[in-house]
């Protein structure tokens, strides 16, 4: 039978993470579960792919010219791809060309969030896109790491568990669940990150446990 993994995602402002942990039927619902963290595959120079245990929140969009063909190509692109990716690289960015603090932007009501608002104050000819746009890609990036480190069936179309940010606000395009089904996840469970904290202190004190019968 092949394996069945829950995973886990903290999408945060400055850096992202992703864990998982495997699912077993017959497992003791009162035992730690075996969580991982799984490393990231990313950009930290131009040709130079290195693995890290946190993805940094930023997105370069990078000008035509910016990079030599293939230098910006990740393990899953094609050798001659070109594309914007987030991580260690594109946290030093020009600011003109820098997409950051997307999550911060994607809870404030007073933008229209489906709106290209980033880079913010992008200088001329610099085409922008939304906050909502850049957390599907921040996602989806996530997405693609995982497939090639974990090829299918061990895929987060298992039981994908994904914590992100819930703003006291509504999330636009309808459910706050948009953006990481547009990124490939399945099966979400989205949890407020006060609910997460408390999950977590909950697992570190092993409450569950003590505490019955």
């Amino acid at each position: 039978m092949q394996p069945v993994y829950v995973i886990g995602i903290d999408l945060g402002t400055t850096n992202s993470a992703l864990a998982y942990a495997e699912v077993h039927a017959d497992a003791d619902p009162f035992a730690p579960a075996n969580v991982q963290l799984m490393a990231i595959p990313q950009l930290v120079n131009p040709g130079e792919v290195r693995d890290e245990d946190l993805l940094p929140s930023f997105l370069y969009l990078p000008g035509p010219s910016d990079f030599p063909p293939g230098t910006i190509a990740l393990p899953w692109m094609k050798p001659a791809a070109s594309s914007p990716a987030p991580g260690a690289e594109a946290r030093r960015a020009e600011f003109g060309r820098l997409v950051s603090s997307a999550k911060s932007w994607l809870s404030y009501s007073g933008v229209d969030r489906t709106a290209p608002l980033l880079p913010f104050r992008a200088p001329e000819g610099v085409a922008q896109i939304s906050p909502l746009e850049a957390t599907r890609r921040y996602l989806a990036y996530l997405r693609h790491a995982w497939d090639a480190q974990m090829p299918p069936p061990r895929s987060p179309r298992n039981r994908p568990w994904s914590r992100c940010p819930l703003p006291s606000t509504p999330w636009p395009a309808s459910s706050p669940s948009k953006p990481p089904k547009s990124a490939g996840f399945e099966n979400i469970t989205l949890l407020e990150e006060p609910q997460a904290a408390f999950y977590a202190w909950v697992e570190r004190h092993t409450i569950g446990a003590s505490a019955s019968p």
